[in-house]
């Protein structure tokens, strides 16, 4: 069974996403996070097999998030949303879709770096 941790802070772009997954993949457990730090303890508590997180947000920004996870794993599946290209490192992440962006790419994306297709 895949795990993957999605983290957006505006609800209709998470309730979208987990749609979009629980309908495309069988077997999946999705977490959702509004921000960072609710992601960070989700992680922390949650083994997960993907994480998606925007890129900015409140508390937490998608940057931070992902450098305290590289911390405790450097090869986990982290793919950044984004409608910035400027301002992070590209290499901590293993893909970044940029907004916007329509749920085909979004569901590419998953299916590309989930590590048990199904």
């Amino acid at each position: 069974m895949n795990k993957i941790l999605i983290v957006d802070d505006q609800k209709i772009f998470l309730d979208t996403f987990e749609l979009a997954i629980e309908s495309e993949f069988e077997n999946v457990t999705v977490y959702l996070a509004m921000d960072g730090k609710e992601a960070w303890t989700i992680f922390q508590n949650s083994p997960v097999d993907l994480v998606i997180t925007d890129h900015a947000m409140p508390n937490w920004s998608g940057i931070k998030l992902t450098e305290a996870i590289r911390e405790q794993n450097k090869d986990l599946p982290v793919i950044l949303m984004t409608g910035r290209v400027d301002d992070f490192d590209e290499s901590q992440f293993t893909d970044v879709i940029l907004k916007p962006f329509k749920l085909k790419k979004f569901i590419e994306t998953v299916k590309k770096h989930l590590p048990h297709q199904i």
